[in-house]
């Protein structure tokens, strides 16, 4: 593979390993991102690609969703306030999510505080964000 793609293109040896790295490199990358859509209290569509691992939050803000958290992901407050699909299967709310969410407004079925989970298993979905909660 790396003779041939010496020959075929002309690269000198050093350039040609240079792409292969970034290929393989590429491909770890593309292997550990989510695509998410996030969808504002305006109906605003943001659609996202984040690092799994990366919190609900830090996602959303990295696409330039308007997501705020007050607590600092202490669990004591609604600011990080979302809406999750039912297609993603999260653990029942401990009782610290659930009283921070029943100060949220607009608070649905499947609203969850999004400082506490990764995207890992969202991707693909569309998570709405409503307005934010005054705190």
């Amino acid at each position: 593979m790396f003779g041939s793609l010496v020959s075929r293109t002309g690269l000198t040896r050093r350039s040609a390993l240079n792409v292969l790295q970034f290929k393989s490199l590429s491909n770890k990358v593309s292997e550990n991102l989510v695509s998410i859509t996030f969808v504002d209290h305006e109906g605003k569509r943001y659609p996202c690609r984040a690092l799994k691992g990366t919190n609900l939050v830090e996602a959303a803000r990295s696409c330039g969703v308007v997501i705020e958290t007050q607590c600092n992901g202490e669990v004591s407050c609604p600011t990080c306030h979302v809406v999750v699909p039912a297609e993603v299967d999260l653990p029942v709310a401990s009782q610290y999510e659930d009283y921070a969410l029943s100060f949220a407004n607009d608070r649905a079925k499947r609203s969850r505080l999004g400082c506490l989970f990764t995207v890992d298993k969202f991707d693909g979905t569309i998570v709405y964000v409503p307005k934010l909660t005054p705190w």
